[in-house]
């Protein structure tokens, strides 16, 4: 955020020096409405970039709340949760651990390749 704004300022400053000298009223015209139209774009960007890290921290909250939900749910605790990775497409799957005590076997819900597991607890 900061950075855009010092690039701003100082984009003004040589802008502003740049006029003094001008002799063509319509390049100053120009250049001042150009500059109006960056400092409003950086306004707007700054806010975006400020809405964007609330609502990121709002899903990080949800998502939270949501795999606190599915566990109870599902009768799942905390401490009987395993997970591991799908070698074939990367995928993260989170798994009751007493699935390792039936075999280890699960689908990958995302490539459905049969994944052998080896817990890692969390």
């Amino acid at each position: 955020m900061a950075g855009l704004l010092e690039e701003l300022a100082y984009t003004k400053g040589l802008a502003e020096g740049l006029l003094e000298g001008a002799e063509s009223e319509a390049v100053v015209r120009i250049i001042k409405r150009l500059l109006a139209l960056t400092e409003l774009m950086a306004s707007r960007i700054t806010e975006l970039e400020l809405q964007q890290k609330k609502l990121g921290e709002y899903i990080e909250t949800v998502d939270g709340d949501l795999d606190r939900l599915e566990r109870t749910a599902y009768g799942i605790s905390e401490d009987a949760v395993a997970e591991s990775e799908c070698p074939s497409c990367k995928e993260q799957l989170v798994y009751d651990s007493d699935v390792l005590n039936h075999g280890g076997k699960v689908e990958c819900p995302a490539c459905h390749q049969s994944v052998l597991l080896e817990a890692v607890e969390r």
